[in-house]
């Protein structure tokens, strides 16, 4: 049996890649089919009913897939790339069921246009419901403007709606940490911090050190966590002061 894998990538935008693929919504779906034999793979074709704004095509050609995939993994360079100078490349990971994915996609597309967001790109994995976004914001003097917490807020609304999860493959970052406790709510929020605490005592997680209204501003850590990370430090440096001594001997 074929195993398909299915990677949507969306730019609202069009970069001079994507724009190759002549699609008026600078959309593109691009799918693997893997089998154990080549008489298997003989067998697979594109859904007729699979609406396409192009016609599809299949090769087994392995310069022509290199190129596909060159193109879907340096969407994330291509953009980044080109963004303004002084601005910064924030990069989002979400997830949610598969039959909520298309609404997902149209609907942070939406979100993207409202705020101002003109350069923005979505990809991601669909088989699994998963997307990575990238959008650009400039921070004077460390500070995000309003714009970007409005934004975060209405994302999670979205897909804490969908019935999805804040990250999939990635970590949870500050960006996403004072929302931990909106999608899983008061009991699993208490043991993660319980477990974070038993584990890591000195350092307390940014769960507890994050406000719910405003992410991009307020993450730190505590006072016993920098005395720990100076420490740290200083037996860094000490322990490589050591190994050089020794090496000039």
């Amino acid at each position: 049996m074929p195993r398909p894998c299915a990677l949507p990538s969306s730019i609202r935008r069009p970069t001079r890649p994507c724009a190759a693929f002549g699609s008026p919504e600078h959309a593109a779906l691009l799918v693997e089919w893997q089998t154990a034999d080549a008489e298997t793979l003989d067998g697979v074709s594109v859904p007729a009913d699979l609406p396409l704004s192009a016609p599809a095509r299949l090769t087994r050609d392995a310069t022509a897939r290199a190129a596909l995939w060159h193109i879907r993994k340096g969407l994330y360079a291509s953009v980044a790339g080109a963004r303004p100078s002084g601005t910064t490349a924030l990069l989002e990971d979400i997830a949610v069921p598969v039959p909520a994915l298309a609404q997902t996609c149209a609907e942070l597309t939406t979100l993207m246009a409202g705020h101002g967001y003109q350069n923005s790109v979505i990809f991601g994995h669909a088989k699994d419901g998963n997307l990575h976004f990238m959008l650009t914001e400039e921070f004077r003097a460390g500070e995000a403007p309003r714009r970007y917490a409005d934004f975060t807020e209405d994302l999670v609304d979205l897909v804490l709606a969908q019935g999805g999860t804040l990250k999939a493959e990635h970590g949870t970052g500050r960006v996403m940490a004072p929302f931990v406790r909106r999608q899983y709510g008061d009991e699993l929020y208490s043991v993660m911090r319980e477990l974070k605490t038993l584990c890591d005592p000195p350092a307390p997680s940014i769960l507890a050190f994050c406000s719910p209204t405003i992410p991009p501003r307020t993450c730190r850590i505590s006072r016993s966590s920098r005395r720990s990370n100076r420490k740290s430090t200083a037996a860094s440096s000490a322990a490589t002061a050591n190994r050089s001594a020794r090496a000039r001997i």
